[in-house]
């Protein structure tokens, strides 16, 4: 009787001890499923986040985090390259995109080698985001945005680029100065740019012969400095 007892009892145990190891297989199995799932969906969640992050239009990869993890202020940037860009595309004095996303003080540097996209690139910066250039190295705070605009536009002229002296022109007549706009929309005529044709007939309606005979003397003098280049 002790016997059938003992075998019994041993018997019990065993199969206690294997339904034992066969839970804790089963619990171990379903660990890595738990984790692996959990890593997908915060996986998926990364990857809207950078969609959500990514503007409309196409931002310069520089901007957006790979991650997903780009600032607002990252993307407030892009935004204004994307802008830009377009902008200045369209109306016939775009750059390479690398010019676009280049510090204040390169772009400074090259424009002092002659870089005419550089040139470009801080007549328009400078008229239109100049609250973003002062927080950069290299800012000229002993002259206003604009009038620093208006250089770096009429240097790019000077160095051959004949649309610059008619955005010039448009710059000037937006600041209510309608002597410069004219003497530099004849200089963009005289040189073949007739883009502004319809909108001078329009802005320049009201303007006195003096005043036209000024802008002219002021035209033929930035003649005189853009053709140099031209002949060279």
């Amino acid at each position: 009787m002790w016997k059938r007892f003992l075998i019994l009892s041993t018997g019990l145990a065993c199969g206690l001890f294997c339904i034992r190891l066969f839970l804790q297989h089963d619990v171990t199995e379903a660990l890595p499923s738990a984790a692996s799932e959990k890593k997908d969906v915060r996986s998926e969640g990364k990857l809207v986040q950078h969609a959500e992050t990514r503007p409309a239009g196409g931002v310069p990869s520089l901007f957006t985090s790979p991650f997903g993890n780009a600032s607002s202020q990252d993307v407030k940037i892009a935004g204004q390259v994307d802008a830009r860009s377009k902008k200045m595309m369209e109306r016939g004095y775009g750059t390479p995109a690398e010019y676009h996303i280049a510090p204040l003080a390169q772009l400074q540097l090259m424009a002092k080698q002659g870089d005419v996209y550089a040139l470009l690139q801080l007549g328009e910066q400078l008229r239109n985001e100049s609250g973003e250039l002062v927080k950069q190295e290299g800012y000229d705070f002993s002259a206003s945005a604009r009038e620093q605009s208006y250089k770096y536009f009429a240097k790019a002229v000077e160095i051959g680029h004949i649309r610059a002296a008619a955005i010039l022109a448009k710059n000037y007549a937006e600041d209510g100065n309608l002597v410069e706009a004219y003497a530099w929309n004849a200089l963009a005529k005289t040189l073949g740019d007739n883009s502004n044709d319809a909108w001078a007939s329009a802005t320049f309606n009201g303007i006195s012969q003096s005043e036209q005979k000024d802008a002219l003397r002021k035209s033929s003098d930035y003649y005189a400095l853009a053709i140099r280049r031209f002949n060279k």
